[in-house]
C-alpha cells in the first residue's frame, strides 16, 4: 500500500475508520478508550511504556463506542474488526507483530514479544483503526 500523492500522504485507514465510526453513530459524542471525550480514534493500552527486545508486552484496545448524547442510559455500538494488524514502528521500519480479530464486543487484547532486532529508542505501537501509542525500547 504505497501512497502516490505528490504533496504528502494521509493515513487513509485512519480517516476511513473515523468516518465509518462517525456515520455509524450519527455523529454522536463518544466515550470509551478515546482521547478525553474528543470522539477521536480508540487509544490502545499497553502493559508498560517501555520494554526490552525479547520482553513480553500486553496490548489491549476497545473498539466499541458509547453515545453520550442520546436519551438511552448506554447506547453502545459494537463493531467487530477482522485482521487487525499490530505493528512496531521505529523510524522507517514497520514490523507486523500480530494480526488478530476482535471479539464480538469489539475488544482486542493480546500478549506480544518485542522483536530481538528492535533498536533502543522511541518507537510506536500502531494498530489499524486506532491512535498510535509511544513505546520506549531499552
Amino acid at each position: 500500500k504505497e501512497c502516490v500523492i505528490e504533496r504528502g500522504c494521509v493515513r487513509v485507514d485512519k480517516v476511513v475508520a473515523a468516518l465509518v465510526a462517525w456515520l455509524a453513530t450519527g455523529g454522536c459524542a463518544m466515550s470509551g478508550t478515546t482521547a478525553a471525550g474528543s470522539g477521536a480514534l480508540p487509544r490502545p493500552v499497553l502493559s508498560a511504556q517501555d520494554a526490552s527486545p525479547g520482553q513480553k508486552l500486553t496490548v489491549s484496545i476497545d473498539f466499541s463506542l458509547t453515545c453520550e448524547d442520546t436519551n438511552h442510559a448506554e447506547a453502545a455500538i459494537t463493531q467487530t474488526w477482522k485482521s487487525v494488524r499490530i505493528r512496531l514502528v521505529e523510524g522507517n521500519a514497520d514490523m507486523v507483530l500480530a494480526t488478530l480479530d476482535t471479539d464480538r464486543a469489539g475488544h482486542l487484547s493480546t500478549q506480544l514479544t518485542i522483536p530481538l532486532k528492535a533498536s533502543a529508542g522511541l518507537a510506536l505501537i500502531r494498530i489499524d483503526y486506532a491512535d498510535d501509542v509511544p513505546l520506549t525500547i531499552n
